[in-house]
This record gives structure tokens, C-alpha cells and sequence, in this order.
């Protein structure tokens, strides 16, 4: 299976690669001088399973239920955590926790509309 490239530059100037596999689907980032800064993982539906920050260093885990991303767990390489992120559905997103703040519609909003539940 080969994979497929585009390069452009980032705010800074530097250099990025962006290598795809051959279902168009990010699997590396790398920046100049080659060093890979992330590494992308999928679940065999094509859904991504994990990402692999080289630069912080840390990984992200996402877990599915069908279609939907429903937890996010990011740790350091070390086994630390620093991230959780918590999706609820009901008939489409109900709320989203992030850094211990939840948020979410509430009856009457508009589709869409995301307020910070207190």
C-alpha cells in the first residue's frame, strides 16, 4: 500500500508534509528537516483510533460508539493524563464535556447552538 504526499508551509515558514493513505486519510505529519511531528492511526471502518503528538510528546485515544465520537483521553508519552473530552447523544449531540466544562443545547435553541451549562 503506498500513501501520497502534499507539502506546504506553515505561519511560520516552515515546511510541513502531510502523507495520506491511499483512502485520502492523514497518517504522518512531518516538518522540516524530516522530523515527524504526528502520527495518525484508524479503526478498520475509518474511523481514527488514535493520534501520536511527537512535538508535546503526547497520544490522543478516541473511542466510537457507531459514527459517533463519544470519549477523547489524551496522555503524556509518560502515562499521564492531561485530557478528557466526554460527547452524550441523544437524537444528534446533547453535550460535550472539555476540561470539566460541560456544554450543550438546551430546549428552545436553534440546532446548533451550544451553550456552557453551569
Amino acid at each position: 500500500m503506498s500513501a501520497c504526499c502534499r507539502t506546504g508551509r506553515s505561519g511560520g515558514g516552515e515546511s510541513e508534509t502531510y502523507t495520506y493513505d491511499l483512502k485520502n486519510r492523514l497518517i504522518k505529519l512531518t516538518g522540516d528537516g524530516d522530523w515527524d511531528y504526528a502520527y495518525y492511526s484508524y479503526r478498520p471502518d475509518g474511523l481514527r483510533r488514535e493520534k501520536n503528538d511527537n512535538l508535546i510528546p503526547y497520544n490522543t485515544l478516541f473511542v466510537w460508539d457507531g459514527g459517533n465520537l463519544v470519549y477523547e483521553s489524551a496522555e503524556f508519552s509518560g502515562g499521564e493524563s492531561i485530557d478528557e473530552n466526554v460527547y452524550l447523544y441523544g437524537i444528534g449531540l446533547i453535550s460535550a464535556t472539555f476540561a470539566s466544562t460541560v456544554y450543550g443545547s438546551r430546549g428552545g435553541r436553534s440546532p446548533g447552538t451550544t451553550v456552557q451549562f453551569r
